[in-house]
């Protein structure tokens, strides 16, 4: 999978066109998410709405993580910020 480790990233998402191509199960949010740019603008994909639990492998390690289900209108499916990589150090 190609993820972007991105440091300005507050969280763990993934691209809905993954979620869908996978068949992964989704849980809808209470209240929409808005995002922002880097710049203080709406994202263009809107609001996440709906989050997926899925389980991290690297190596022998292994942890649950809750991931946002956004378009990340990017070549890639996957965006892990910077403070959930340091938090499973």
């Amino acid at each position: 999978v190609m993820a972007l480790l991105d440091s300005g990233a507050m969280g763990l998402f993934l691209d809905l066109e993954f979620i869908k191509h996978h068949g992964l199960t989704t849980q809808p949010l209470p209240k929409p998410i808005p995002v922002y740019n880097i710049d203080g603008m709406p994202n263009k994909a809107g609001a996440i709405s709906s989050m997926v639990d899925l389980v991290l492998h690297y190596w022998n390690h292994a942890e649950c993580a809750v991931f946002a289900i956004n378009r990340t209108q990017l070549s890639l499916s996957t965006i892990f910020g910077i403070s959930d990589l340091t938090a499973a150090d």
